[in-house]
């Protein structure tokens, strides 16, 4: 099972003279590696979950405009589903 965060700290420790000083600054950078990582993963999820979401309400509003929806016919759902979609 490959590493990703654990390969890319050590390819900056790939010569001597870059090895890290101490076990602590070794586990800072794995730790900063690591949250780098998860957060990019999260940026795109959260990307996908926006789009998703825009496509729900398009439908949802579209629906109400054909008359089969009942839950956004009110001002307040309908400025609401205007929000999300921009």
């Amino acid at each position: 099972m490959p590493l990703p965060a654990f390969d890319a700290v050590a390819g900056k420790f790939a010569s001597s003279q870059n090895a890290p000083k101490s076990s602590l600054e070794m586990f800072t950078l794995l730790c900063e590696e690591i949250v780098d990582r998860v957060a990019d993963i999260l940026e795109q999820l959260a990307g996908e979950l926006a789009a998703e979401r825009r496509m729900v309400v398009v439908r949802r509003y579209s629906d109400c405009s054909l008359g089969r929806g009942d839950d956004l016919r009110n001002g307040d759902s309908q400025r609401g589903a205007n929000r999300i979609q921009r």
